[in-house]
């Protein structure tokens, strides 16, 4: 019950997105293909009940210790990126090393860590940023 309980709960938050809507089609969801939400998220569905491998998308919050400022980006790898931006790999953040990963969130498909990256990166993401994370700037 409980492992049931946990996959609605899943079902119901993650695909609720219109960026997620818009890339199944023109037709409402209940009407994709008999399954709420259509092909795209039964497909995704299908997956997570077998236990096959599931890529999963990072939108992440770096924080600079050099001037305090943050930085708003996505990755499918995250360990792999914060190393990538430390070592100076990355010209938007290379004159601000050493960065500490402060946040992060994980995403089952591309488009929906893109929508929170851009939504971050608003004013409004920036003030939700600085209340969950009780930063100073």
């Amino acid at each position: 019950m409980k492992e049931r309980l946990s996959l609605l709960m899943w079902e119901t938050t993650i695909f609720t997105t219109k960026s997620i809507r818009s890339s199944i089609g023109t037709r409402p969801p209940s009407q994709a293909s008999g399954v709420a939400g259509g092909p795209a998220r039964h497909r995704k569905l299908q997956a997570l009940r077998a236990g096959s491998t599931i890529i999963m998308f990072y939108t992440y919050v770096l924080q600079s210790q050099k001037d305090g400022k943050i930085y708003v980006g996505f990755t499918n790898n995250l360990k792999k990126r914060t190393q990538e931006h430390n070592q100076g790999l990355v010209n938007s953040t290379r004159h601000r090393k050493p960065l500490k990963l402060i946040y992060y969130e994980a995403c089952l498909c591309r488009e929906s860590a893109l929508v929170r990256e851009k939504y971050f990166k608003t004013g409004y993401g920036r003030r939700f940023l600085k209340n969950r994370l009780k930063l100073e700037n």
